[in-house]
């Protein structure tokens, strides 16, 4: 497989910077998710190593060999798209051996390697099948084929889940991080679907307006988030977000808000000093950091909507002007109403610079 490198890469529609200076290494067998809000740059990244878009500045490297100077066709990268993009006069034999049959290769080494993909992919029986008799999971299955029978470099792969309903997403997302690991590919993933980057990856890229705001392993941008973007893009629901101060006093430093305070160790208290002189603050709290109606609850609040997930509910607060949320497991006696002490889990708190959203820790 391959080693890909984006250095300094920048792309321009007229005016508008879709792509600023973007800097990343996927390594070899890595599965590589770009995620971000619509608009943010990571499609056009993905076309960009694919050569469907030239970038205004900046280098592709594939293997070490420039992409930028190579003809699309050349780069031996293999694209699953949002539409599947197949062939509706073509039965699925067909449609997974088109590129095939393109380059000339011999129809025994076509027959078998359609038979081990479609074996790979769990459609061997509907090889003969148009795609108009598919379901959405089967047509994408068959995109997914005609990509593996190619044996590319990389694999990109652009939203490929977005057109299937809630249930088959979630057991498609299991089912490629099962074929890729089996394909043991270089992929380059990308979604707008915080839940599909956080399971199916390796490493995650989170973007914005065309920059890359944190790139690292799921567990690693989800527990220490680098900004107030990344911290509330990740998680749903997501993190609670209150403003606050930092307060200086004879026996210690505290996080001061509207409606409740507490105290901060020194050490906490010095990372805070060193990123915001001002004394603004925003404090985030995950929702599964809070706790709920137990007696070191010291926070008063007032519960406004409960939602019934089954196994867990959703609990919205009105703390004084804030609304906070909760993760918790199903407690019989709350109610829409009721008031209630809460607590946050300060070793999970995190503390951002009001002014430019970068995290204290």
């Amino acid at each position: 497989m391959a080693e890909i490198r984006f250095e300094n890469v920048t792309k321009k529609f007229g005016k508008v910077i879709a792509v600023n200076n973007f800097n990343l290494v996927i390594e070899n067998q890595e599965f590589v998710t770009l995620v971000g809000p619509s608009g943010c740059g990571k499609t056009t990244t993905l076309n960009m190593l694919a050569g469907l878009e030239d970038p205004a500045e900046g280098l592709i490297y594939i293997d070490n060999e420039i992409a930028n100077i190579q003809h699309p066709g050349k780069r031996n990268i293999a694209m699953v798209f949002q539409s599947y993009a197949l062939y509706p006069h073509m039965n699925v034999f067909n449609n997974i051996a088109f590129g095939l049959k393109v380059k000339k290769v011999r129809k025994e080494e076509i027959f078998k390697k359609v038979n081990e993909a479609a074996k790979i992919l769990g459609i061997e029986d509907l090889l003969n099948r148009k795609p108009a008799e598919l379901s959405g999971g089967q047509r994408q299955r068959v995109a997914l084929g005609r990509a593996i029978v190619r044996n590319p470099k990389v694999f990109l792969l652009d939203e490929p889940l977005s057109n299937l309903d809630a249930k088959l997403r979630i057991q498609m997302r299991a089912d490629l991080r099962l074929l890729f690991n089996r394909l043991e590919g270089t992929v380059v993933y990308v979604t707008h679907d915080q839940a599909e980057a956080m399971t199916l990856s390796d490493k995650v890229v989170i973007m914005q307006y065309g920059l890359i705001q944190q790139v690292g392993k799921p567990a690693e941008v989800y527990d220490f988030p680098k900004n107030i973007f990344v911290a509330g893009f990740l998680g749903s629901p997501s993190m609670n977000f209150i403003d606050s101060i930092l307060e200086e006093r004879l026996d210690g430093t505290y996080i001061k808000t509207q409606n409740f305070e507490f105290k901060i160790n020194n050490e906490k208290a010095s990372k805070i000093k060193a990123l915001n002189k001002l004394g603004s603050l925003i404090i985030g709290i995950r929702p599964e950091d809070i706790k709920i109606g137990r007696p070191d609850c010291l926070i008063d609040s007032k519960i406004e909507v409960i939602e019934n997930m089954g196994s867990s509910y959703i609990v919205y607060f009105r703390v004084g002007s804030n609304r906070v949320v909760a993760t918790t497991e199903r407690y019989s006696n709350l109610y829409n109403g009721q008031n209630i002490k809460i607590g946050f889990n300060l070793d999970k708190l995190h503390i951002f610079n009001k002014e430019t959203g970068v995290a204290a820790f």
